[in-house]
């Protein structure tokens, strides 16, 4: 029950984020900003799996599945995808690219960033 709790508040906090600055770009940026959104997720994600692995029992639950997974969405990214279909193909294939690579990417380069993060941890605790 308490990681279904810290999913839960996470996943609200995560999704609040989202829609706030979703809404904040506007309609005509919609796209783009959930873009952003989607490629900062996951390089956060990226950073928590990194620096968090082996860590206290509440930070993945909350902050990794909860706030990140809250604040991501692969759904509304297809969304914003069909939209761009009526503008072509190339629009909706372009955007389905740089979506997938820029957060693989994203989360490559955070997952980096976190396991420097945790050997730094790990050599201080032992000094």
């Amino acid at each position: 029950m308490r990681a279904l709790a810290l999913v839960g508040a996470g996943g609200l906090l995560g999704g609040l984020a989202r829609h706030g600055l979703l809404a904040l770009a506007g309609p005509g940026a919609h796209a783009l900003a959930l873009l952003a959104v989607n490629v900062v997720g996951s390089g956060l994600l990226g950073l928590l799996v990194g620096a968090a692995t082996g860590r206290r029992g509440w930070v993945r639950p909350f902050a990794g599945t909860g706030v990140l997974g809250g604040f991501t969405t692969y759904s509304a990214a297809m969304a914003a995808t069909v939209e761009l279909s009526g503008s072509g193909l190339v629009a909706p294939a372009g955007y389905l690219l740089a979506s997938l690579l820029a957060s693989v990417l994203a989360a490559a380069a955070g997952h980096l960033a976190g396991e420097r993060v945790r050997r730094r941890r790990r050599l201080v605790g032992a000094a």
